[in-house]
């Protein structure tokens, strides 16, 4: 094949499986024009993704005559790299060298024009990039970033070469962010066998598959053995968080609208039929918008070191709830009980005040990190829960509403089901371990206000 080929000329000797990809995507109908239109290609980070990329991005400018490419990334250092990474081939290949007739290197707007007048732009994404210009072919690296509105400046660029021409659009990326909707949609249609006009490859693990599975490691990263060491690989398991890890190592998609947050298979694996709340507990309680029920909930470490969620309440209204409140803070001593004020549920403040429940208002932000604190620990292994429908219910119901690139919390918009009891468990564990965090000074029997 020549784009391999010229590929190997240019010093670029590629894996079986970037020639698999190369292949795939260079596929032609009996017009003449591509058989996929789009192409799309997700794994893990520093596999060689980008070495794929550029034996495209050479054949279409020394083989495949596209008068203008666009190659795209998400920040300037990285479509800095990739112009920078283009030359040096070209530079390092006389016979490619000789064909180039002018480069230009103003930083935000690289490219390079050969005798023949094709050309291959690296621009970094913006609401305005790409207008303007009329493509043959567009390349978008770290694509789980692209926007509509991104997407709605580059795509009319290819418009006019689309009935005369053959255009062709790059997707290449990592896995997915939980708002990653333009990676999303692409990978729908990628993973259905009747789409058509898409070639779209993708390496990862089973999404609810162990960390340190190591025949898992292989299956998400071809590049493992070959540029990544299994060393390297334990180190970033070690140093890295579970969720990062999983990403961007086993390729894992951070869980998107209409998929559950906790994979089915992770919370099963926490079901623990006879495990009993632990000595240091917290309870929560919370109430849905609509205010027709109330559910309070607990968090406990268990002598292994889990930690065990139950739903210890839940009724009808909420007139209930101060009384059962103060019964359950008798009995249990409990080192927390967590109530959200600015949710429905902070309406019963007043009652729990009267109860003598002493209360403290904390932040969104301990809210959003109880959240991941209560993912992690699922997705460690470390909770434990004793099978109770409403629960499962509410944690397969799960949503995330982000905050910033890293933090979310639990949304109901868009949720059908009551997600109360999974809200109840998360301000409960925020409750248990922000005693922990303070060595024991917490009086018993504080509400923190969420």
């Amino acid at each position: 094949m020549e784009a391999i080929e010229l590929a190997r000329v240019a010093g670029l000797n590629l894996d079986p499986w970037q020639q698999h990809v190369l292949k795939g995507s260079l596929g032609v109908r009996e017009d003449g024009k591509w058989a996929a239109p789009s192409v799309g290609l997700v794994l893990g980070r520093q596999q060689g993704k980008s070495v794929v990329l550029d034996a495209r991005q050479l054949a279409g400018l020394f083989i495949l005559n596209e008068r203008l490419a666009i190659s795209s990334s998400q920040e300037f250092k990285t479509t800095s790299e990739s112009f920078r990474r283009i030359m040096g081939l070209i530079e390092g290949t006389p016979e490619l060298d000789a064909k180039v007739s002018k480069v230009f290197t103003s930083h935000g707007s690289e490219g390079i024009e050969l005798k023949n007048g094709n050309r291959l732009r690296f621009i970094a994404r913006s609401a305005n990039s790409g207008r303007g210009f009329s493509a043959s072919a567009i390349y978008l690296d770290e694509a789980y970033a692209l926007t509509q509105g991104q997407m709605s400046a580059l795509l009319p660029s290819m418009a006019a070469q689309t009935m005369t021409g053959n255009v062709q659009l790059w997707f290449a990326s990592s896995a997915g962010m939980a708002n990653s909707e333009v990676l999303a949609s692409l990978r729908e249609r990628g993973r259905n066998p009747l789409s058509e006009g898409l070639t779209y490859f993708e390496w990862s693990a089973a999404d609810d598959v162990s960390s340190d599975d190591v025949d898992a490691w292989y299956q998400a990263n071809p590049g493992l053995g070959v540029r990544i060491s299994e060393d390297h690989v334990r180190t970033e398991m070690a140093t890295l968080g579970d969720e990062e890890f999983r990403r961007e190592r086993l390729s894992i998609w951070a869980k998107l609208g209409g998929e559950s947050v906790i994979p089915a298979g992770v919370w099963a694996e926490a079901f623990n039929e006879k495990a009993k709340p632990g000595k240091s507990v917290a309870f929560a309680v919370d109430v849905p918008p609509g205010r027709e029920s109330a559910t309070i909930c607990s968090a406990s470490y268990l002598e292994d070191g889990r930690i065990h969620f139950e739903v210890v309440d839940r009724r009808e209204g909420t007139s209930w709830v101060a009384t059962r409140l103060a019964e359950l803070k008798e009995k249990w001593k409990p080192v927390a009980i967590v109530v959200d004020a600015g949710s429905a549920a902070g309406a019963l403040l007043p009652d729990l005040q009267r109860a003598r429940l002493r209360t403290k208002q904390i932040s969104l932000r301990d809210y959003a990190q109880a959240c991941g604190s209560f993912y992690d620990t699922v997705m460690h292994g470390k909770a434990s829960h004793p099978g109770e429908p409403v629960l499962d219910e509410a944690v397969d119901a799960a949503r995330q509403k982000h905050i910033g690139e890293t933090a979310f919390y639990w949304t109901r918009k868009n949720v059908v089901s009551d997600i109360s009891p999974l809200v109840g468990c998360t301000g409960a564990l925020h409750g248990l371990q922000s005693k922990a965090r303070r060595g024991g000074s917490t009086p018993r029997g504080r509400i923190l206000v969420l």
